[in-house]
């Protein structure tokens, strides 16, 4: 088995999935980024429903043109509500006393706290716009990098040191 692993949350026991679906209930150990995607969710909808009103509104003297459009306009629309529904509020990081992941919807990607070789974590940006780069390199030395604040980094690095009792390696670069 790979030391980064990539699971669904039907995947993890009954306990690990009681953690996150704890975090993902407003705890710290869950930065969300849905803030990030929604500009892209809106963008298609607007595609989505340009295509609809250039079905209504004509103006393509191709045979069978509109019709396309008004059938690629109601596929998109339903697939980014689709999306937006089954994603809202289950994206970002996460960290539990199991591991650490990158969440999307029901998809986790991480590594568990076991597989851990060592942590890289590094401060990026100006004042007021810095963001911390948080990588966690695996037994298998696949890295996994992840975007946070620095609050939530410090508080990912001390449950994972918590776990493994304080031996993972931290290096700032």
């Amino acid at each position: 088995m790979a030391d980064l692993e990539s699971v669904t949350l039907g995947q993890l026991t009954v306990a690990e999935r009681a953690e996150v679906d704890t975090a993902l209930r407003g705890s710290p150990a869950f930065l969300a980024d849905n803030d990030d995607v929604v500009a892209l969710w809106l963008f298609l909808l607007m595609a989505g429903c340009g295509g609809i009103g250039v079905y209504f509104l004509g103006g393509i003297p191709v045979p069978y043109a509109r019709e396309a459009l008004l059938l690629a306009g109601l596929g998109l629309i339903i697939w980014t509500v689709q999306t937006w529904v089954r994603t809202w509020k289950r994206r970002g990081c996460v960290f539990t006393s199991f591991g650490t992941y990158r969440l999307r919807g029901s998809k986790l990607r991480g590594v568990r706290h076991a597989n851990l070789a060592a942590i890289k974590c590094r401060t990026i940006g100006r004042s007021g716009k810095r963001f911390t780069v948080f990588e966690l390199v695996a037994n298998d030395k696949r890295e996994l990098t992840l975007y946070a604040h620095a609050a939530w980094a410090e508080a990912a690095i001390a449950t994972i040191q918590q776990a493994r009792g304080g031996t993972i390696p931290v290096s700032e670069r």
